[in-house]
């Protein structure tokens, strides 16, 4: 014979079963207990989506490309023949970007997440 759930017993009609007393109260606030725990879990599971398709180089390449720039100094001539530094704003290559943003992946040590 099958063992009642938790629930069944909680909602018997007269409230008992094979002993105590239990309340109807009681099942619904596990109901509601269970339905925060599967939200919870459902919104959790899609911040991790989130996080992991930003580091998904195949999704994110347009948003990134020529985000991340490095100073290249020079040193220059100027108009009157002095040598100046000047400073250019050098975007990373895609590949040292993949690259930066595997080792992220990496270090986080991102799992597959089983619904």
């Amino acid at each position: 014979m099958r063992q009642p759930t938790l629930i069944e017993m909680l909602e018997a009609p007269d409230g008992v079963w094979h002993g105590p007393t239990l309340r109807r109260e009681a099942a619904v606030a596990l109901r509601e207990a269970q339905g925060k725990a599967t939200t919870d879990a459902d919104a959790l599971r899609a911040e991790v989506k989130r996080l992991r398709d930003a580091l998904d180089p195949d999704l994110t390449k347009a948003a990134y490309i020529g985000e991340v720039t490095t100073a290249h100094r020079v040193q220059r001539e100027d108009e009157d023949g002095d040598w100046v530094e000047a400073s250019y704003d050098v975007p990373i290559s895609w590949t040292a970007t993949k690259e930066v943003m595997a080792i992220i992946t990496a270090r986080a040590a991102i799992a597959e997440v089983q619904p």
